[in-house]
């Protein structure tokens, strides 16, 4: 969902980099130094660091597409300004329909209630009263209330920059710390957290892997 805007965003300004740059120039500057300044601060890459810089990049993807439109683009290496402007309208039609239908598919599926719930009561067995358990951000949307603590999965990414045991079975350690009898983690979070290679039946460090699916990989203190 992101590479089809940043293949749009590489093309335009490779179209007006240079007409950005003589003719907006403040912005142009502070757009690039934007960008390097969260490419060198930000520990842990993430997509919400793009926001930042997003509103600039579409203000200068906009004032190519007028430059383009109004004749101020006219000399380029690779090609004439009538075929730039085809492609150009051709990357925003792709961007905006990945756009809707990754945006669509999120609001339907991802923070579900209903499918919460129904993964509380499979991994829970209905004793989630005075529970702690480890669960991605989105089992906070009303299970939080029946649980005793939910913590976020992305909260041990943030504790791996003051501790870089929390790692592989040290990150198992630091949750049993918590007192979490469950741990969900999904996908995306595994291998960053070391536990990707984990199977079901594995025990490590006092917790016993029960579940591994394309949505998350679970673990159950022993008692």
């Amino acid at each position: 969902e992101i590479i089809v805007f940043s293949v749009f965003m590489l093309f335009a300004m490779m179209v007006g980099f240079r007409y950005l740059y003589r003719n907006h120039t403040n912005l142009t500057r502070f757009a690039v130094l934007v960008a390097l300044m969260t490419g060198v601060l930000a520990m842990h890459k993430s997509r919400q660091y793009f926001l930042l810089n997003f509103p600039y990049l579409v203000i200068m993807i906009t004032l190519t597409f007028k430059a383009i439109k109004e004749g101020k683009i006219t000399k380029l290496a690779f090609s004439t300004p009538k075929v730039v402007s085809i492609f150009l309208l051709l990357f925003l039609f792709v961007f905006l329909v990945t756009s809707t239908i990754y945006n669509v598919k999120l609001s339907i599926e991802k923070f579900s209630p209903g499918q919460n719930r129904k993964i509380a009561l499979k991994y829970a067995g209905g004793m989630e009263e005075g529970m702690n358990i480890v669960a991605p951000m989105s089992f906070f949307f009303n299970e939080v209330e029946n649980f005793n603590r939910i913590q976020g999965d992305l909260c041990y990414i943030q504790l791996q920059k003051m501790d870089t045991a929390v790692y592989g079975e040290g990150f198992l350690k630091k949750a049993a710390t918590f007192d979490a009898e469950l741990i969900m983690v999904e996908p995306y979070y595994q291998p960053l957290l070391g536990i990707d290679h984990y199977n079901v039946g594995d025990t490590i460090a006092n917790y016993e892997v029960v579940d591994k699916t394309d949505h998350s990989l679970v673990f159950k203190r022993l008692h």
